[in-house]
C-alpha cells in the first residue's frame, strides 16, 4: 500500500470559481506502479477554509507489458467540441447546439442526448511484421445499458504513433449519442486485438462508465 499527501493551492477568477463549484476541478496525479495488476486508488481532499472532507475511489488496471507483451491503457472520455472536430476534419453534426455544457469532461462524464463524445486509449507493444514494420492493431467499441448491448461500432484500423513512446500507439474514435437516448448509466467497452499476434491470444478489453442526463 502507498499513501502520501500534498497541499494544493488554487488561484481562480470569479468565473472560474463558479465553474469549479458546479463542475469540479481536475487534479493531475502521477504515480509509478511497481508491478502490473488491479489497484484501488482512493483520493481524499480537505478544504482548509471549511475543513470539509470529500473522497472518491476508482479501480485502475495496470497492464503487464513486460517482455514485450501487448497491453492497453484505460480509456479517456470527454465531450466533442467544434474545435476538436475541426482539427480531426470530422463532421460538425456530432456537436449539439448547446456548446455551454461543461460536464462532459473526463471526471464527471455526464452527457446530453444528441451530443458527440470522443474516446481515446493507448496500445502498448504492438507486434510489427513485414518490410514496412506496420502493426496490425484492430479496435472496436461497444455500448451497454443495464447489461444489454445496444451498439457495436465498426472496426478501426487507424492509430497514431506516440512521439517519444518506446512502442506505443494511440487509438480512439467518435460516438454520437442518439437524440432520443434515455437518461441513465451506460458502459463503453473498447476491444483491441493484434492480428500479428498469436491466433489464440484473447483480445484486450477496457471499460468506462458515463451518464446520460435529460
Amino acid at each position: 500500500m502507498w499513501q502520501g499527501q500534498r497541499p494544493i493551492d488554487l488561484s481562480l477568477t470569479d468565473d472560474e470559481f463558479r465553474l469549479a463549484q458546479r463542475d469540479g476541478v481536475l487534479m493531475p496525479l502521477a504515480m509509478r506502479a511497481r508491478q502490473p495488476g488491479t489497484f484501488l486508488l482512493r483520493a481524499v481532499l480537505r478544504d482548509d477554509a471549511s475543513q470539509r472532507i470529500g473522497s472518491a475511489s476508482q479501480y485502475v488496471d495496470v497492464p503487464d507489458a513486460r517482455k514485450g507483451r501487448l497491453g492497453m491503457s484505460g480509456i479517456l472520455l470527454r465531450q466533442v467540441t467544434a474545435e476538436l472536430l475541426q482539427s480531426l476534419g470530422s463532421e460538425s453534426r456530432l456537436v449539439q447546439a448547446d456548446e455551454g455544457w461543461t460536464q462532459g469532461g473526463p471526471a464527471l462524464r455526464r452527457f446530453r442526448p444528441g451530443q458527440g463524445i470522443v474516446y481515446a486509449f493507448e496500445v502498448i507493444n504492438p507486434k510489427r511484421k513485414g518490410s514496412q514494420k506496420k502493426s496490425a492493431i484492430v479496435s472496436f467499441v461497444r455500448v451497454y445499458r443495464n447489461g444489454k448491448l445496444i451498439y457495436t461500432g465498426p472496426e478501426q484500423h487507424r492509430f497514431l504513433e506516440i512521439p517519444g513512446g518506446p512502442n506505443q500507439l494511440q487509438g480512439g474514435g467518435l460516438l454520437r449519442l442518439g437524440p432520443e437516448l434515455s437518461p441513465g448509466e451506460y458502459l463503453i467497452q473498447v476491444v483491441v486485438r493484434d492480428e500479428n499476434g498469436k491466433k489464440k491470444a484473447p483480445p484486450l478489453t477496457e471499460w468506462i462508465d458515463f451518464e446520460v442526463v435529460g
